[in-house]
């Protein structure tokens, strides 16, 4: 079953990890993205701030493509595995710096003639940065690459001096015989073992000593900040001399990872250091992007981040870019590219289809997950289908408005999720998209006290505000949430009815 002249379901994937691959078809590209690229290429940091399911990581993932097409290294940062929760900005800055030597040793291996644009000093240098700064996570990133140009080279006019070189060791390593060393990294981008000698020498003066194959995250991190400094300025300056004008740090998901949970507390305490940092950020050597949600900015500010300096993006989309977009996605998945399938196509109904953007709340991720959802109602007969029925659209909404992940919107933790849900259904017991407190003490059986203290947590959780209106001397306070005011007009009295 499925829609026809489609070549496979379009709302089976959510997330931007799972569309790489066809990312340039079903990016659809916001107003502001070409200043946004050519300002980063020009070395300005910038922090992109959106609510969950608007797009920042799709938006991270197509600014490392195209960043990497315009003589940029750009480098993606998604894991903070071994990274404190606090007091961390040396942790993070040797972060980047693993992720750079990486970064540029991976370019001097795709490109090994821009070797002969480092001089002498460089060359050992950066053959010591590669024993400090080794990390499996990154170094299995430059297997992979190298992996990828094996099986090109290995078909071109090159193969007889490049087998000669490293294919047998390559082979070994594909088998997984042989573990990925910072020798053979040095030795497969001519750098050879014997040429950091002199640079270890005078380097160990300077840096404490310890091993010199490998220096673990928590040791690097107590090295002098300028030191640290003076090493990220010596990478730019290499990466400048092999041909790249610039170079873009993307971070993405530092908001997301398990250990802070989405915490606002947790996430701020986690950023505050490195985004306070304006000397770094400020730096024409090197731009610096953090995707952030959007319910951290309050926090970060009030802990001195300062947003006004960097010039924030707002990735929120309006409702005029959902029809567009999805248009764009569906085309994508059509088999017929001069006649695709299109939003309109599969909600005739113009009511219907302004109310499927209004339930997604301007987010791209959940106008999918919803119209996945309809998808799921239809008919198992016939098997083919080329537009959504009334009946699936109705079924649809309600069902997806009932299953939606609200936890994933809410900051504040005030409790479990079943307790989220609670609160949920204390609203849909009230049937009332406005009420007053008196309505809620009506509903409930509950004193004035108690329904003041019940309508306080909900604006804390953010699902009601007051609306700066009365009515009978009482003020009017409102659902927030366009998904719940759409059950109480279907007459959804809990979520899990």
């Amino acid at each position: 079953m499925g829609i026809l002249n489609t070549t496979r379901n379009p709302f089976s994937k959510y997330s931007a990890e799972e569309e790489l691959a066809f990312i340039d078809d079903i990016f659809y590209v916001p107003q502001y993205y070409g200043e946004l690229k050519d300002l980063l290429s020009e070395g300005n940091s910038r922090f992109i701030i959106g609510q969950r399911g608007q797009g920042k990581s799709m938006l991270i993932h197509k600014l490392f493509q195209d960043l990497s097409k315009n003589h940029t290294l750009a480098l993606l940062i998604t894991r903070y595995d071994g990274i404190p929760l606090e007091n961390n900005e040396n942790h993070l800055l040797c972060r980047i710096l693993q992720s750079l030597v990486m970064g540029a040793a991976k370019q001097l291996y795709l490109h090994p003639e821009k070797r002969k644009f480092l001089d002498k000093a460089q060359r050992n240098k950066f053959a010591l940065y590669i024993e400090f700064f080794y990390d499996e996570h990154c170094s299995g990133q430059f297997i992979e690459g190298a992996k990828e140009i094996h099986q090109i080279k290995s078909a071109n006019r090159w193969k007889r001096f490049y087998n000669r070189r490293v294919v047998g060791v390559l082979n070994q390593l594909i088998n997984g015989t042989l573990a990925v060393s910072t020798d053979w990294i040095r030795r497969s981008i001519g750098l050879d073992s014997a040429t950091t000698e002199v640079a270890v020498r005078d380097y160990m003066k300077e840096i404490p000593e310890g091993k010199i194959r490998s220096v673990g995250l928590n040791e690097m991190a107590t090295w002098d900040r300028a030191k640290l400094l003076s090493m990220l300025n010596f990478l730019v300056e290499c990466c400048h001399s092999i041909g790249y004008g610039s170079v873009v740090v993307l971070f993405d998901k530092i908001d997301e990872f398990p250990e802070v949970s989405g915490d606002i507390e947790s996430v701020t305490a986690f950023t505050q250091e490195i985004l306070r940092d304006t000397d770094l950020l400020l730096s024409n050597k090197i731009a610096i992007v953090f995707s952030l949600w959007s319910e951290i900015k309050r926090s970060l500010n009030r802990e001195g981040v300062r947003f006004d300096k960097f010039r924030e993006i707002d990735i929120r989309w309006s409702e005029a870019d959902m029809t567009p977009m999805m248009d764009r996605r569906l085309l994508h998945f059509s088999a017929d590219k001069a006649q695709p399938v299109k939003l309109a196509t599969l909600i005739p109904a113009e009511s219907d289809r302004k109310e499927c953007v209004r339930l997604s709340e301007k987010s791209p991720r959940s106008l999918i997950r919803l119209l996945g959802t309809i998808s799921g109602e239809m008919p198992s007969v016939p098997e083919t289908y080329s537009f959504f029925s009334k009946d699936a659209i109705s079924k649809g909404m309600v069902e997806y408005c009932k299953n939606f992940d609200y936890e994933s919107l809410n900051p504040a933790k005030l409790g479990s999720r079943d307790d989220l849900i609670n609160w949920i259904n204390r609203i849909l017991r009230i049937k009332l998209a406005d009420f007053t407190i008196e309505e809620v003490r009506r509903t409930f059986a509950i004193p004035t006290s108690t329904a003041s203290k019940h309508i306080e947590t909900l604006v804390k959780l953010g699902l009601v505000k007051d609306s700066l209106i009365e009515q009978n001397g009482n003020p009017v306070y409102s659902v927030i949430d366009s998904r719940i005011q759409f059950m109480i007009a279907r007459g959804v009295v809990a979520l899990d009815e």
